[in-house]
């Protein structure tokens, strides 16, 4: 029911953050990205309790008022319900961490090539999204096939 608020979640203000991704990391949370003037931030709000996590720290270099923000935050949730965010690396390269939802400490990491859009994980299939269009995906712990050209993101 649209016309029915059922829990409000109080977020950092708007001129201290700017949440930019929202994700549903499972039935009772939602993992947020945004920035602030001290860089990139992740946060976790649970809807039956009405809070918000303190936030985890994803960058101190790339705040609101840097270039490519898109590089770096909140991509999604992967099979395990770990959250998944980026941060630039060096380069053209971009470094995915495997978050645990209950402290948001990284549990591994992977450094891909370019820059990721989204990232989602179910069982034995991974399918990303980078920052050209191009669509890829990967069965288990197989090697990547991209399918750019073929298919491309229309978002």
């Amino acid at each position: 029911n649209p016309e029915k608020t059922t829990v409000t979640i109080n977020l950092p203000k708007a001129d201290v953050a700017t949440i930019y991704r929202a994700q549903w990391i499972n039935g009772d949370e939602i993992a947020l990205s945004g920035f602030t003037n001290d860089g990139a931030y992740v946060w976790i709000a649970r809807m039956s309790e009405g809070t918000l996590r303190e936030a985890a720290q994803l960058s101190e270099t790339v705040t609101w008022t840097s270039t490519g923000l898109w590089n770096v935050g909140l991509i999604g949730v992967d099979e395990n319900g770990n959250v998944v965010t980026q941060t630039a690396a060096t380069g053209n390269q971009s470094v995915l961490e495997y978050r645990y939802p209950d402290s948001l400490a990284i549990s591994s990491s992977d450094t891909l090539s370019g820059f990721v859009r989204s990232y989602v994980m179910r069982g034995e299939r991974s399918v990303m999204v980078s920052d050209n269009g191009a669509l890829t995906t990967w069965f288990g712990n197989g090697n990547p096939m991209s399918l750019a050209g073929k298919y491309n993101w229309a978002g």
